[in-house]
């Protein structure tokens, strides 16, 4: 059985290969991050989100012990734009389990959280459906902490 930091190991090498554009630097900047988690060991919730953390914040402290050049501003520009491409994959599978895991409720909390999706305020959705906002904004509150504890 893998360890649960390793599972991401791919993970952090795609993003690190992403910001830098060198495959080997990412490869070796994750190597020793893994490194430094597994001695370290700290408890932590999200494991993929600690570990990116560390990742990025290698490849910061890379540069600035190199030395490197003032980066150019279309390199910049594409490093930023790289990163945000990367946030917005994230928020799309995000939002994809999401979808999935709210058809699985009943209909009316289904649709409950549909809405909210779609970007219905609470008070819209109440008129929409006929319901007292209260009971929305309970449902709501209910379907949020089933959602927290399966995802």
């Amino acid at each position: 059985m893998k360890p649960d930091y390793l599972e991401h190991r791919n993970y952090l090498v795609n993003y690190l290969s992403l910001i830098s554009r060198d495959r080997l630097l990412a490869e070796d900047l994750v190597q020793s991050v893994l490194i430094n988690y597994w001695i370290n060991k700290p408890v932590v919730s999200n494991v993929r989100g600690y570990l990116k953390m560390m990742a990025k914040n290698a490849y910061i402290d890379y540069y600035r012990i190199k030395k490197l050049s003032i980066v150019d501003l279309e390199h910049a520009y594409s490093i930023n734009n790289d990163v945000n491409i990367s946030r917005e994959v994230e928020a799309k599978e995000t939002l994809r389990s999401l979808k999935i895991e709210i058809e699985k409720f009943e209909s009316i909390d289904r649709d409950i959280m549909l809405c909210l999706l779609e970007g219905y305020s609470l008070n819209e959705i109440a008129v929409n459906m006929n319901l007292n906002y209260n009971t929305v904004k309970v449902k709501v509150f209910r379907a949020r902490k089933k959602l927290s504890t399966i995802l």
